[in-house]
């Protein structure tokens, strides 16, 4: 029988403090790559299914558009608005060690991201409880990788 691990307080601090200094000179690059493609497949997720992230449906166009290649579909009209935000030319983007910025720069990404006066809020770019696990996973998993456990 193996005998009993005996740990103190004090070197159960000395773990965890080393642990965490171990965890400050990461670089959560990796990870942060992962994340961008999880929100890049969530984000088609929402235009291929015409919903927020959180599953509610995209409100209806008060009048179809003629010459739509999206037909009466909201935010598809053209294309721009999704292909901005996985991964077209308009898509903003910056990894760093510790930091994603994810986004578009089309000027009216803005106006059905939020909604204004005149436009209802139809919410395209967000976080929903499963991507945000899956997020969590991937950091988890690395950090975990990283120190050994």
């Amino acid at each position: 029988m193996a005998a009993p691990l005996e740990l103190t307080l004090g070197q159960l601090s000395a773990l965890a403090n080393r642990k965490a200094a171990e965890i400050e000179r990461l670089s959560f690059r990796p990870p942060l790559e992962v994340s961008k493609l999880l929100i890049v497949g969530a984000t088609r997720q929402n235009f291929n299914q015409g919903r927020d992230p959180e599953g509610v449906p995209w409100l209806p166009l008060k009048r179809p558009r003629r010459r739509s290649k999206g037909g009466d579909l909201p935010l598809r009209d053209t294309g721009k608005l999704r292909a901005s935000v996985t991964g077209g030319a308009r898509t903003v983007e910056r990894i760093t060690d510790t930091e994603l910025i994810f986004g578009t720069n089309l000027e009216y990404a803005g106006f059905h991201q939020f909604g204004t006066r005149f436009i209802p809020k139809r919410e395209f770019l967000g976080f929903n409880a499963p991507l945000i696990n899956d997020i969590d996973r991937a950091f988890t998993e690395y950090v975990e990788k990283q120190l050994g456990f």
